[in-house]
C-alpha cells in the first residue's frame, strides 16, 4: 500500500464512466456524485454521494477538496485518508493507532514532541 501523499486527477463528467482509472477522482454535478479507486490500488470502487449532510466538494479553480475523510472500512485494505486540494493525505489505520495507544502516556507525549 502506498501512504505518500498522492495527486489525484479530477475529472469532471454528467455521467461516471463504467471503467475508471486509478489516480483520478470522477466528480457529476448531476447526480451529486464523486467515485473514485481506492488510493491504495486495491481497486475498490468508494463512491461518496455529495450533499448537505454527507460529503462536501470544494473547487478552488485548482484543486477539489472532499470532507469528511474517505474510509474503506469494510474492505480488506481498511485505507481511511482526506483528499484536500487534488492530494491525498492518509490516515493511520486502526491498528496502528492502537498499537500507539499501548504505549506509555509519556513516551507517547515525547515521540510527539521529537516528531518520531
Amino acid at each position: 500500500m502506498n501512504r505518500r501523499s498522492q495527486l489525484l486527477r479530477v475529472e469532471w463528467h454528467d455521467n461516471i464512466p463504467h471503467d475508471l482509472e486509478d489516480g483520478v477522482l470522477y466528480v457529476s454535478m448531476e447526480f451529486a456524485t464523486a467515485i473514485h479507486r481506492c488510493m491504495c490500488g486495491c481497486g475498490s470502487e468508494l463512491v461518496t454521494p455529495i450533499s448537505r449532510r454527507g460529503w462536501r466538494l470544494a473547487y478552488d479553480g485548482q484543486g477539489v477538496t472532499l470532507s469528511p475523510s474517505i474510509e474503506a472500512a469494510a474492505r480488506p485494505c481498511r485505507s481511511h485518508y482526506f483528499i484536500r486540494d487534488s492530494q491525498v493525505q492518509w490516515i493511520p489505520d486502526f491498528e496502528t493507532r492502537r498499537e500507539d495507544r499501548r504505549a506509555p502516556w509519556w513516551r507517547r507525549l515525547f515521540s510527539g514532541a521529537r516528531g518520531t
